[in-house]
């Protein structure tokens, strides 16, 4: 063994949630994905309506809801318009807590760079990453 020989790293950890880049509009099966964090409860969906409709698609737009069910929090929808919008995104993560981001006027190249930069925050602040829909994401920080 010289002196320069590489030691192998077992260092990696593969457990973490894995986002679906394809373009398939299935549904999202949440039962596999139970227990990878012992320290969240998983919470069904709740239904979001928007006060504001989007007027212009093409252009990132900012639009806030609120959630009928619960006491009057509220969340933060984005449509993003290209890749230059991640810092822009991850401000309103920061400032709001949770985040909704739709990338249906994103090239897959964007959208996947776009996701790995948000990947990237989520990892630095303990938070998680679900999708919703066919290329849309929500992203919660922890606690």
């Amino acid at each position: 063994m010289g002196i320069f020989s590489k030691k192998k790293s077992n260092n990696l950890d593969f457990s973490q949630q894995k986002i679906d880049f394809s373009e398939q509009t299935s549904s999202v099966d949440h039962q596999q994905h139970e227990g990878t964090n012992p320290s969240l409860n998983a919470e069904p969906l709740q239904k979001v309506s928007f006060t504001q409709p989007v007027i212009n698609p093409e252009q990132a737009s900012l639009v806030s809801a609120k959630d009928d069910s619960t006491d009057q929090s509220a969340t933060t929808g984005y449509t993003a318009k290209d890749f230059n919008d991640a810092p822009k995104i991850a401000d309103l993560l920061l400032k709001h807590g949770q985040i909704i981001v739709h990338l249906e006027h994103l090239p897959k190249e964007e959208r996947i760079r776009l996701l790995d930069f948000i990947s990237g925050v989520m990892y630095s602040f303990a938070g998680t990453a679900r999708r919703l829909e066919n290329q849309t994401y929500e992203f919660v920080l922890g606690d």
